[in-house]
């Protein structure tokens, strides 16, 4: 199994829509290899992606907050 993740990695990043096909299996919740990714490493990337959003929001608050001081 873990030769066929690899081969099919492979054809994805020669693939010239690997991102967008990353960002519609992250948005869509697919299965299997989409844009390099196995499902799981998606799911890793769907939540940091949410942590960083987060951490910008707070960060984008806190400036806020001191500008107006």
């Amino acid at each position: 199994v873990r030769r066929l993740v690899i081969e099919a990695k492979s054809y994805c990043y020669k693939c010239p829509v690997r991102v967008d096909c990353l960002e519609h299996a992250i948005a869509a919740e697919e299965i299997g290899i989409w844009g390099g990714m196995t499902t799981t490493e998606r799911r890793r990337e769907a939540r940091r992606r949410i942590r960083r959003r987060g951490k910008s929001q707070e960060t984008l608050r806190s400036m806020r907050r001191h500008k107006g001081q």
